[in-house]
């Protein structure tokens, strides 16, 4: 599927404006994103370009992406296993992305490194499920076990620098969020968060649900 002919007008604007600041993508397609995300509102994309300049720079991830992406989900694999057990499309064509947070341990976040490795891992990750400019237009669903979460689990300085990502950076539509069996925390904090980001544009969500399905049974419906 290609981009129409507003859409490449967006981008074009875009990127004339972002080079008159100073800004660079890393490729055109990276303004197109930003188009079709913002539907051509060049003061919103411009402000989420600048921000992903900034994180890039923050997480010194390379334009070498191909071996960077792969040596950085390996590494986030082994320091969180069990976190990501799969992704995939549904039956929509969506790109899914299945997260077990049980699984996940902010206190193996000992440093640079690994704060490296995994927000590379998620940039990079990003990027695949957005690969294509249909992939742009569908938006991505995110299913998220939060099934025997604790305390251990959650990190407020984790929740802040992904949030600085995924609602004001990176340029993404986010169609579905799944939060089965949230603890109430979980569920006030994203329900809250959904709310915010569509009130303030942060963030295309066209649904976030809340469930106690068991998370096989949501995986393979």
């Amino acid at each position: 599927m290609s981009a129409t002919t507003e859409e490449l007008g967006w981008a074009r604007e875009i990127k004339a404006a972002a080079l008159a600041k100073g800004l660079e993508a890393v490729s055109d397609f990276e303004y197109l994103q930003h188009a079709i995300v913002s539907k051509g509102k060049t003061g919103k994309a411009l402000k989420r370009l600048e921000r992903v300049a900034a994180f890039r720079k923050e997480y010194k991830l390379t334009s070498a992406e191909k071996d960077d992406a792969h040596a950085l989900l390996v590494a986030v694999s082994k320091l969180f296993r069990g976190l990501m057990p799969g992704i995939g499309r549904d039956s929509d064509g969506h790109a899914v992305e299945m997260m077990v947070y049980r699984n996940f341990y902010p206190s193996q976040l000992r440093g640079e490194k690994e704060w490296r490795d995994m927000m590379g891992a998620f940039y990079y990750l990003f990027n695949a499920f957005n690969a294509e400019v249909a992939d742009i237009r569908a938006g991505m669903v995110l299913i998220c076990d939060c099934s025997g979460m604790g305390w251990n689990n959650f990190s407020l300085e984790v929740e802040k620098r992904c949030a600085a990502f995924y609602q004001d950076a990176y340029p993404v539509r986010m169609k579905h969020c799944y939060m089965i069996d949230a603890p109430i925390i979980v569920s006030d904090d994203c329900r809250c968060g959904g709310y915010a980001f569509a009130v303030e544009g942060c963030l295309t969500i066209s649904n976030f649900v809340f469930t106690c399905s068991c998370f096989s049974d949501l995986v393979h419906s």
